[in-house]
């Protein structure tokens, strides 16, 4: 660990290099958003962050950034680990020694339990001095969604809902829009950027005709998921079938109407069909562990009721972000979690962590404290 004196120096930078990091929030699924900063003699001398998988890695980019002759004696602050194995592009650590950098100062270890500490050793056998575990819980949390994919092969879920004060998330004619105000709507596009998946059940889709998209890039999604209805056939003139097919996954169940799945496969939408659970609902668990193999790390997920209640109960939420309207709806409006049932004694756990005004609304964010 680093000395005394070391410490608020050390802050300052990891500060920094976090702030580069979340400049690729959203962007460089399956590998997680890294930042770097290098610093000579007290002064930030360059600073990189990794954009996309395949391109360089956080410390690779700050490194070309500057002169290879300033990097002689440099100190370099990272998020995470620096890589120690050749994927697309070669070990970071074998970078960093290359061009005379004297530190190395990391905040977490490499998830990976195959990868997690072995650049220490490495980069220690070059002479090279390594301190670790700075702004640890601030990087873990940047971190989560990859370590969830590393540990557990699952992507990390965002569940957003907005809501009444009566808990009712759309009207008696299942209408939703305008439940919370514009400056939650703002909010939420912020929290689009951070995800790389968007996933909604096919109801929401059909009343709303929704094109799922960041206002300012609408081809950021990678992937629009749709967990098909058994009881009502989308029509194929919607958005996700004519606009987005290409970056669109339809989960249904595997005893789908036939003739139902063929006509989807035409738009050119992907189509994966998984197995139903007891209550005759596409096995989400499944769906996400397939989805998870092919690079889906961080996926926000807007509803509507029955998707909500079968991620809780499958115990695949990882935190929520909802919002609370000043409004009721009454009786006949549609509920925030449909499907389930729970006694007092066995309800999930849920930690409040925050909550703050958003325009008149109230953002409430919430962790899943799972098995505790």
């Amino acid at each position: 660990m680093a000395e005394e004196w070391q410490i608020a120096d050390d802050i300052k930078w990891m500060k920094l290099a976090v702030a580069e990091a979340r400049k690729g929030e959203g962007d460089t699924s399956p590998n997680p958003p890294v930042g770097a900063v290098i610093v000579k003699d007290s002064k930030l001398i360059s600073k990189g962050y990794h954009k996309k998988a395949g391109l360089p890695h956080a410390e690779r980019e700050a490194i070309g950034a500057v002169e290879e002759k300033e990097l002689q004696g440099a100190t370099i602050y990272v998020t995470l680990e620096p890589c120690s194995t050749t994927g697309r592009t070669g070990p970071c650590t074998e970078a960093i020694k290359a061009v005379g950098i004297s530190r190395v100062v990391f905040s977490v270890m490499d998830p990976n339990p195959e990868h997690s500490g072995r650049a220490i050793p490495i980069l220690e056998s070059a002479g090279i001095k390594v301190d670790f575990g700075v702004l640890e819980d601030e990087c873990k949390e940047l971190l989560a969604p990859f370590s969830k994919l590393m540990v557990h092969g699952l992507p990390y879920i965002t569940l957003k809902m907005a809501m009444t004060l009566d808990g009712k998330i759309a009207d008696r004619d299942c209408i939703s829009r305008w439940i919370s105000g514009e400056e939650a709507g703002e909010y939420v596009q912020h929290l689009r950027h951070k995800c790389d998946s968007i996933l909604v059940g096919s109801n929401t889709v059909i009343k709303d005709n929704s094109q799922l998209i960041c206002h300012d890039e609408p081809d950021r999604f990678r992937r629009r998921i749709i967990i098909a209805s058994s009881t009502t056939k989308m029509p194929l003139d919607l958005n996700v079938f004519t606009k987005y097919q290409d970056r669109t996954v339809l989960v249904v169940s595997e005893n789908l109407n036939e003739d139902w799945v063929n006509d989807y496969k035409k738009t050119g939408v992907v189509v994966l069909d998984v197995p139903e659970n007891p209550q005759g609902f596409p096995s989400l668990t499944v769906a996400l562990r397939t989805l998870a193999k092919h690079g889906v790390t961080h996926i926000l997920c807007e509803g509507g009721g029955k998707i909500a209640g079968e991620l809780i109960n499958s115990d695949l939420v990882d935190d929520f972000i909802f919002f609370v309207a000043p409004k009721f709806l009454g009786d006949g409006a549609v509920e925030v979690v449909r499907g389930k049932s729970w006694l007092l004694g066995d309800c999930p756990n849920i930690e409040i962590v925050s909550t703050e005004m958003v325009g008149n609304d109230v953002l409430v964010k919430a962790v899943s404290r799972k098995g505790k």
